[in-house]
């Protein structure tokens, strides 16, 4: 099991920050890792929702969200997709001196023993740590500026801006 956490400042309030992730279906606007998003369950917000999505790569995923605070934190889960037997992210956003942190988690179990476990030191952590940082400075930029990211980040993002925090 991998466990990765990665933060970043942003520029706007937390209920602003917190309205983008709670769009739950709309992950498009704002993760370059998404090329399509949709709602999958008759709910699109708190537990119990679900979303589909494209993800170049690693084609049709779903995430059913399990834990959901209002205003702070949403978790949900991954679907199963190559290596990857279950993966859990959690995002929240809380005030801190002054400013505005988005923080996103996740817990990755991989499949096929020790081969995954190999798999995951070598290709995944390093892959999700990327994709987790960017999919956060598209958070930002999107949040700072209202322009949507598409499948790539704008040219002008600053990689120092994430901080990896223990967990």
């Amino acid at each position: 099991m991998s466990v990765i956490a990665v933060e970043i400042e942003i520029n706007a309030s937390p209920e602003k920050v917190w309205a983008v992730l709670a769009d739950f279906n709309a992950v498009e606007k704002w993760s370059p890792s998404v090329r399509s998003a949709h709602g999958v369950s008759e709910t699109d917000h708190g537990v119990g929702a679900v979303r589909g999505f494209d993800v170049p790569g690693f084609g049709n995923v779903e995430e059913t969200v399990v834990d959901w605070k209002d205003g702070e934190s949403l978790t949900f889960e991954v679907s199963s997709v190559g290596p990857v037997k279950k993966t859990v992210m959690a995002w929240s956003v809380r005030k801190e001196s002054g400013r505005t942190v988005a923080r996103v988690r996740s817990e990755m179990h991989t499949k096929y023993g020790v081969l995954g476990a190999i798999i995951d030191k070598l290709v995944m952590r390093r892959m999700f740590k990327t994709r987790m940082g960017q999919t956060l400075l598209g958070l930002k930029h999107h949040v700072e500026t209202g322009e949507e990211i598409g499948t790539s980040l704008p040219g002008d993002h600053d990689k120092s801006a994430l901080v990896e925090v223990a967990d």
